[in-house]
């Protein structure tokens, strides 16, 4: 049936049809494999988000590694972080939260030890007009993927 729906139109617009057909006929879990994590999570993509994750990298890189200190604290195989550290850090989330950013939950449950995306993006509340707050929620992943590469030895 391929053939017949095709055969009237021109090369391109056949070749675009037969693509179209081959994602129709995907099964999810081979959808599921070409998606990125924030796709599978259905987050919205925000085309600003990188460049402002990439300004923010050096201080997130920062939180991180006091989750990780935090939580190997918590659970009595270290330290927690420095006092200073850990006030100026605060008053960056306190900076971002009043930016909009919900970075206090998952920061808190990071240093408590989650390391799971699904529970991590359940406590992103959703924006004022009930959309996903898909920035927030992005953030979040991005720290907890820096917690994880910092827990692996990087």
């Amino acid at each position: 049936w391929e053939a017949e729906l095709c055969a009237s139109l021109d090369a391109n617009t056949a070749m675009l049809v037969k693509r179209t057909l081959s994602y129709l006929a995907l099964s999810a879990e081979e959808l599921k494999a070409g998606m990125d994590r924030n796709a599978q999570a259905g987050l919205p993509m925000d085309p600003e988000f990188d460049r402002i994750e990439a300004q923010m990298q050096p201080m997130l890189r920062r939180v991180a590694t006091m989750a990780v200190q935090q939580a190997r604290a918590a659970m009595g195989e270290g330290e927690g972080c420095a006092a200073a550290e850990e006030s100026a850090i605060m008053e960056y989330v306190t900076q971002m939260e009043g930016a909009n950013w919900q970075l206090r939950t998952p920061l808190e449950m990071l240093c408590a030890g989650v390391r799971t995306p699904e529970d991590l993006l359940e406590c992103i509340a959703p924006l004022p007009s009930g959309k996903p707050d898909d920035r927030s929620a992005r953030l979040a992943l991005s720290v907890m993927a820096l917690v994880l590469q910092i827990e692996a030895g990087g």
